[in-house]
């Protein structure tokens, strides 16, 4: 590995952090380990036990920590080549450690796997089998970072850790009924970030839309309580935003890619159900995690 400084990134949530419904390309998978870009494997960390990380070059499949579903257009799979590029032509960029943690369909209420009470329990596999208690397995995985890098004598910085998640939480029940079941939670998750990695680390909470095919769907979720209810859990992440410095909002509607004529997708979403981000839309977003990092570190 390089000896670079480390910038450590941190992708958690549901299927908009899986990257779901968007495989990739052939040219755009990414079959041979990056020089300037590692991840975490399932084969080597998806242990409830690990007791050290095992950090390998970064590749489009089997990074994601949680879900088996490999080689899409996820965000982690979009921002990996962009910062490989822009380390090879700038020696002053750290090299990038992505820790990816998703499982689609899953919020942080009642009995989904976000959720601090979900029993404790690791069955690996795509979605429908997978079954992962996501909060202490995350908690552990968090944890053993700093040792990581102590261990190695390498210096390193939390760059981001991006919350994709939410969703699911929309579609059970009316306002009154979600927040108070989550806005504990929440404060368990920020808790816990902060615990295991010794600090706060800049965190961005994705606000939720959705395009209008969503609202359009049939399999029974009561999508006038969808409309009522996700407004009010961004305003509730907004609210966060406001007390506690570290914590950033970022809203969909701000991509180039936003067409406010076009509701079904926004432009943003896959036209197939108006939920998961296009592969431009994440694509873009790496793009100016890119700058941001840039600006940080690599003048």
């Amino acid at each position: 590995m390089s000896e670079r400084k480390a910038a450590v990134f941190i992708l958690l949530g549901q299927s908009n952090a899986v990257g779901h419904a968007l495989p990739m390309a052939e040219e755009d998978k990414i079959t041979t380990p990056l020089g300037h870009v590692f991840g975490l494997s399932r084969e080597l960390n998806q242990r409830l036990d690990l007791e050290r990380l095992m950090f390998t070059g970064y590749l489009s499949a089997g990074m994601n920590l949680a879900e088996t579903q490999d080689d899409t257009y996820s965000l982690a799979n979009c921002l990996a080549p962009v910062w490989e590029r822009e380390a090879e032509k700038n020696p002053s960029l750290p090299d990038l450690y992505i820790v990816q943690i998703a499982v689609g369909a899953q919020g942080v209420s009642r009995e989904y796997m976000w959720n601090p009470e979900y029993p404790v329990k690791l069955v690996p596999g795509p979605l429908g089998t997978v079954r992962i208690s996501l909060f202490p397995y995350t908690e552990r995985i968090l944890s053993l970072i700093k040792p990581y890098f102590t261990e190695r004598g390498q210096e390193y910085d939390i760059f981001s850790l991006h919350w994709r998640g939410g969703e699911n939480d929309t579609g059970i029940g009316t306002p009154d009924h979600v927040l108070p079941q989550i806005k504990p939670v929440y404060r368990q998750l920020f808790d816990m970030f902060r615990r295991s990695l010794g600090e706060m680390p800049p965190t961005v909470l994705y606000e939720i839309e959705f395009g209008e095919k969503n609202y359009k769907r049939t399999d029974g979720v009561n999508t006038d309580n969808m409309r009522a209810t996700t407004p009010e859990i961004n305003r509730m992440f907004r609210a966060y935003a406001e007390e506690t410095p570290e914590i950033t909002t970022f809203h969909p509607f701000s991509l180039s890619l936003y067409d406010k004529d076009e509701p079904e997708t926004w432009g943003i979403f896959l036209p197939t159900d108006g939920v998961h981000y296009s592969a431009e839309a994440n694509r873009e977003i790496a793009d100016r995690i890119m700058a941001e990092a840039v600006e940080k570190y690599g003048k």
